[in-house]
């Protein structure tokens, strides 16, 4: 799934402006792959399609709570977020997707999207807000 980060085009760019981007990339892959990943170089490790979907179908749910707390709860310092790559909800939200239809997992995805566009709309650009992921 390369090619999925998408920096901004101009100054005026919007975080919603990026994520429709993302939205568009990632539709026009929402089909059925096959094949895994290149070995990531430093683990070795390979995804077979269906982590990748698993994954994606996962994260913004995962994340967005997150994001919601630290915005929420911020003062001065960057608050504790995320969760080791080994964690059972991350493992077990991956493996998901090597027996659910991509459909499935987009379908899912999409709605999340409409939640983290909400947030990204009613969220104050300059907020100082910081997370520390370990």
């Amino acid at each position: 799934m390369k090619g999925l980060i998408v920096q901004p085009e101009n100054e005026n760019d919007t975080w919603t402006d990026r994520l429709d981007r993302v939205q568009g990339r990632l539709g026009d892959l929402a089909r059925p792959l096959l094949g895994s990943t290149s070995p990531d170089p430093a683990t070795g490790e390979r995804w077979e399609a269906g982590d990748d979907w698993g994954h994606l179908s996962e994260f913004v749910g995962f994340w967005l709570p997150q994001v919601v707390a630290i915005v929420a709860n911020y003062v001065d310092e960057p608050l504790p977020i995320g969760r080791p790559p080994e964690s059972t909800s991350r493992t077990d939200a991956i493996s998901y997707g090597k027996g659910a239809s991509v459909g499935e997992l987009w379908a899912k995805l999409q709605r999340d999207l409409v939640e983290l566009r909400a947030f990204l709309n009613d969220l104050d650009p300059n907020h100082p807000a910081r997370g520390n992921h370990p």
